[in-house]
């Protein structure tokens, strides 16, 4: 996945983007534990793309706190008030 198609998505899509992503990382690392995976390669390229989308949402955070308009809370769907 690349950077800037990561930057192009809304913050709600990064935050399912992230869930799918560590799921997937999850059902890996289990295969990697039971001796049937196949695609080892594919742990780091989950981690690093997990790391993409948590910065891009960081940033995208950060914009906001910095507009004075509203603080994305870490809950999905939930926006609280900047003071």
């Amino acid at each position: 996945m690349k950077m800037s198609e990561i930057k192009e998505m809304p913050p709600v899509e990064l935050q399912v983007k992230g869930g799918e992503l560590r799921q997937e990382l999850f059902n890996l690392n289990l295969q990697k534990s039971i001796g049937t995976l196949e695609k080892s390669h594919r742990i780091g390229q989950l981690r690093k793309d997990i790391a993409r989308v948590e910065t891009a949402l960081n940033a995208k955070r950060k914009a906001v706190l910095n507009s004075g308009i509203g603080v994305v809370s870490g809950k999905p769907g939930e926006v609280s008030e900047a003071k």
